[in-house]
């Protein structure tokens, strides 16, 4: 949910301290809504609609890629729920 924005903050900030954490050769998956820009989502579950950063392939590899991880693997899903079909990204990335 977080969002990226200028100045190293919101997702910036998420995966630099999963970089700072984790040793060379550790592995980083993240799981993200594909889409593009942010959007107030309704998910159904009762939780009302919530804020969701979207991400394309480019921005999440670029996101990823700027903290000092290699991505090894990126790949899109849908998932089916009640309220729709969810459109996710799958990333899979290795501490340089």
């Amino acid at each position: 949910h977080l969002p990226v924005v200028p100045g190293g903050l919101g997702a910036d900030t998420a995966v630099a301290e999963a970089r700072r954490v984790l040793v060379t050769g550790g592995v980083f998956y993240v799981m993200v809504k594909e889409g593009s820009g942010v959007e107030m989502i309704d998910t159904g579950e009762g939780l009302g609609g919530r804020f969701f950063q979207l991400f394309t392939r480019d921005l999440l590899h670029d996101l990823i890629t700027r903290h000092s991880f290699e991505m090894v693997h990126l790949e899109e899903g849908i998932e089916s729920r009640p309220s729709g079909e969810v459109p996710w990204l799958f990333g899979l990335a290795i501490a340089i």
